[in-house]
């Protein structure tokens, strides 16, 4: 795997901090996004955890889970 992303919708400042804290950095941002359920439209931020910066970062746990996974497959995803 070559990259963790997750995402927060703007003003959502607990997400963002908690990204933050698990040292993502912002990667790029998204406007006029469609939430279906709710019927609204949002501004979603993004953020990432690459595998450098997991082992820069001395992550081993994060850093691992890069090792086992096959540079072919998806990034992982997540949504706050």
């Amino acid at each position: 795997m070559r990259a963790y992303r997750c995402g927060y919708y703007d003003g959502n400042v607990k997400s963002q901090r908690a990204q933050g804290e698990m040292w993502l950095v912002f990667s790029h941002t998204s406007e006029n996004r469609p939430v279906p359920l709710l019927g609204e439209v949002r501004t979603e931020h993004f953020t990432k955890l690459t595998r450098k910066r997991g082992y820069s970062e001395g992550i081993s746990k994060v850093a691992s889970s890069f090792d086992s996974e096959n540079d072919d497959t998806p990034q992982g995803d997540c949504l706050s």
